[in-house]
């Protein structure tokens, strides 16, 4: 009985990690997806500024942003350069306490696919306008809510657990010692039958 209720809570255990890992990897995608979504229409809201090499107006645009609380850094570069080389256009920071971070220019194709890191994503996409490019977006998200949940679930989880564990230590307690009370009583009596040579007595 014991080996069964061992085997039931590695079964939970097993099922709970699944699940967590699910969730997580679930919600990073959801992440990743929206965040996507935003590359793209500021990619669009950039088109104009770009050509028209007005910084102020991409910037006030991207004051907008404030609202989206998991986007910690957006950064916009122009391609159309003397040298041909990207070059930084301006950036977005979510608040004044997140720093500056260094540019990504000579990441473009590692970050054209989204890169997870510890507790955010970042990826690169180009800004095109009639097959012409004329930049790159750089956007990092934070996993910081998907991380929030993440624990919630895990504590959740490892309440039901112990829970479950302690109720069946209590049930194979009882159910042991409802087995072993009568082989005890019974050994008591055969101990007493052989000491008195008493073949009357009975085992209750």
């Amino acid at each position: 009985l014991l080996i069964m209720i061992t085997g039931f809570i590695s079964i939970i255990l097993i099922s709970s990690t699944i699940f967590i890992a699910s969730i997580f990897i679930e919600g990073a995608e959801k992440v990743a997806q929206n965040t996507r979504h935003w590359s793209q229409i500021i990619g669009q809201y950039s088109i104009e500024p770009l050509v028209n090499d007005d910084h102020d107006a991409l910037n006030q645009k991207l004051l907008a942003l404030t609202s989206v609380s998991y986007i910690n850094y957006i950064h916009v570069y122009n391609a159309q350069t003397p040298n041909s080389q990207p070059g930084f256009f301006t950036s977005y920071n979510r608040n004044n306490n997140y720093p500056a971070i260094a540019d990504k220019i000579d990441e473009l194709e590692e970050l054209s696919v989204p890169r997870y890191k510890q507790n955010y994503l970042e990826f690169i996409v180009p800004i095109k306008q009639n097959e012409n490019l004329l930049g790159y977006v750089y956007i990092q998200s934070s996993l910081e809510q998907v991380e929030a949940l993440t624990r919630q679930i895990i504590i959740i989880t490892a309440v039901v657990v112990s829970l479950t564990f302690l109720i069946s230590l209590l049930i194979t307690s009882r159910l042991e010692h409802k087995i072993t009370a009568p082989l005890h009583r019974l050994t008591e009596t055969i101990q007493q039958v052989s000491q008195h040579k008493d073949y009357s007595i009975r085992c209750d």
